[in-house]
Order: structure tokens, then C-alpha cells, then sequence
């Protein structure tokens, strides 16, 4: 079949009578030289394909490290070449056509434009143009004074929550006034991935944010839901009895549980809540 490159299909069509073999320039010393020599000449006289058979630009040297590579059956030095001559041709920057050849879509067209509004912090304008990106694909509504930059930063106030996500409530509503809340990473994939359940006419993302709303420990929640079979109501409002067979005084003050005891001398001692426990065990065995 031959050579699909296009000096050679004009050879093959024409003739190699047809074309002649001039030596414009000769003694160029060092690979450098050459390429540079290469590219001065190809712009010169104007040969870079259509007007000419030069596929691109020139001044790649067989040292190079790069291979060369086609589109639509034009051949260039390098895939970042093929970016530049490709760039220009469309009006695109090169790293637009680069995304555009990985990805299968038409190199014409103007890139992407930039939101022309800016919050003057990275992070925040990565969260608010994210969101923004998921309600124009259908999958929730925004309040329509948050898609601005200015209703976003009045009413959001991104810079007094550093640390935090922006959630809804209720991910079935809108992101608006009254449906929004900041948590922690932890949180938010506690919502994302958790059971929610119903308490008082309430919904909560999960057990451990219905425990953590009662003050009641999670293990203790789901065991009066799961073992004792309890409704949600019953289980957050029955009294929690002492968990040893005699109330732990410390330092005179009566604690109901090991667990209340625990967390006072944790906080009195400012020591970890499992050393403390620890040491509460001790105190009510020697007691």
C-alpha cells in the first residue's frame, strides 16, 4: 500500500519526475542548529501543510525523545506539536485540543469559557461552581441569589466555616435558605452513606445522629432498637439506669453510670476519655 504520508501519495500521483531536489542550506553544525535552521526555512517559504508537504513545523532531530503521530491522516513530529498546529488552526489553545482528542469530540468550536465572577478563594469557587454544575445538569434546584457571586458569599459566608462542607438538609429539596448545613467531611459521608430513621416526627441521617441529638450512646441506642425492639420514641426517652451494681461517688458527686463518671474525670483530669474510664473502673473496685 505505501507510505500514507502526503509527499508520498504526491509522488505516486504525479511522478517523482515532477519534483526536483534542492540543497538550500548546507555545513550546519550540531543537531541544534539544525532544528533551528529547519524551522526558520519552513516558515520562510511558507511549506507547512495546505500550502506546502511539511506536516509540521520542523526542528525535530532523530535524538529526539518524542514519536510522531497523526490526525486525519496528517503526520506531526509530536503529539505537542500536533497540539499547537491544531490549536492554531481552530483557535483553541493547544491543551483544549489535547482534551479534545483524548475525549472523541470535535476540535472546533470556542473552549470553555471562565466564570467571569470570582469568590477570591480557590476552594470556595471550586465548591460553588461545582454545585452550580450539578443544577444546570437537572439534579437539584439552587436559590437563584446564591448563583451570583455576591448572594453566594452574603448568604453562605464560606469563610467563617474553614474545615466544613456545605450539605443539604433534605437531599431530595433544593439548595436554599433553611436546607443547607455545614459539617464535617465525617458528617457528610454519614449522611451520604447512612440509614436515615424517624424520631418525633423528625428525620435524622442516621443512628448516630439521632444518639448524638438524645445524648445517648450509640451502642446503647441500637440496642434497645434492635434487642429490646423498642420504637425510636421509646428508645431516645427511656432513662438510662446505672451500669454498675452500685452508683460511683468521685470526689463527692454521685454519677449514675461509668460512662457519666468517665467523661467528669476525663474533663477534670484532662486526660482521654479511655484512660479515664479506666481509672473510674479502679476507683469503684477499690471503693
Amino acid at each position: 500500500m505505501g507510505s500514507a504520508k502526503r509527499f508520498h501519495l504526491a509522488i505516486r500521483e504525479y511522478g517523482a519526475a515532477a519534483f526536483s531536489r534542492e540543497i538550500l542550506r548546507d555545513g550546519i553544525r550540531g543537531e541544534a542548529l539544525l532544528a533551528e535552521t529547519e524551522r526558520s526555512l519552513i516558515a520562510e517559504l511558507g511549506t507547512l501543510w495546505p500550502r506546502g508537504f511539511n506536516a509540521n513545523r520542523g526542528g525535530a532531530t532523530s535524538r529526539g525523545r518524542t514519536r510522531p503521530c497523526f490526525h486525519e491522516g496528517e503526520e506531526f513530529a509530536s503529539a505537542e506539536e500536533r497540539n499547537k498546529v491544531l490549536g492554531e488552526r481552530h483557535g483553541v489553545p493547544d491543551y483544549v485540543i489535547a482534551n479534545r482528542l483524548r475525549s472523541g469530540l470535535d476540535l472546533r468550536g470556542p473552549s470553555r469559557k471562565r466564570h467571569a465572577e470570582h469568590l477570591g478563594n480557590a476552594v470556595w469557587q471550586r465548591q460553588w461552581l461545582g454545585i452550580l454544575r450539578r443544577a444546570d445538569r437537572g439534579e437539584f434546584h439552587v436559590h437563584d441569589p446564591w448563583r451570583t457571586a455576591e448572594g453566594w458569599l452574603m448568604d453562605i459566608r464560606p469563610g467563617e466555616h474553614e474545615g466544613l462542607e456545605l450539605v443539604r438538609i433534605d437531599r431530595t429539596g433544593p439548595f436554599a435558605p433553611g436546607n443547607v448545613a455545614w459539617v464535617t467531611e465525617a458528617e457528610k459521608i454519614e449522611r451520604v452513606h447512612g440509614k436515615d430513621i424517624a424520631c418525633f416526627d423528625r428525620r435524622y441521617p442516621s443512628i448516630r445522629a439521632l444518639a448524638a441529638a438524645f445524648d445517648i450512646g450509640e451502642s446503647t441506642l441500637k440496642h434497645r432498637l434492635f434487642v429490646q425492639k423498642m420504637t425510636p420514641e421509646e428508645a431516645v426517652t427511656k432513662k438510662k439506669g446505672a451500669t454498675l451494681a452500685k452508683q460511683i461517688v468521685m470526689d463527692g458527686v454521685c454519677y449514675p453510670s461509668l460512662h457519666k463518671a468517665a467523661e467528669a474525670y476525663a474533663r477534670r483530669r484532662g486526660t482521654s476519655y479511655e484512660k479515664a474510664r479506666y481509672m473510674v473502673r479502679k476507683l469503684a473496685v477499690s471503693g
